[in-house]
């Protein structure tokens, strides 16, 4: 699904509802809950809210860990 980020540049995402699992750390999936939006209306950098399956997910990815980079997160 393409959408128009931030800096203009056009970019795929991957569709609300997809089960996905991080690249780094296989043991952590979840779900996409939705697409997030730069104030200009245009998709984010860190498009993806992510909901973990398993709730310590913050201890392993951090802060940010509900908003995964999109080269961070694969469908399953």
């Amino acid at each position: 699904m393409l959408k128009e980020a931030s800096d203009g540049t056009m970019i795929d995402v991957l569709p609300e509802g997809t089960k996905v699992r991080h690249k780094e750390h296989t043991e952590l999936t979840g779900k996409i809950m939705r697409h997030e939006y730069h104030e200009s209306g245009k998709i984010s950098p860190l498009p993806y809210l992510v909901y973990w399956d398993n709730p310590e997910a913050w201890r392993v990815l951090g802060i940010l860990s509900l908003y995964p980079r999109m080269d961070e997160v694969e469908p399953v």
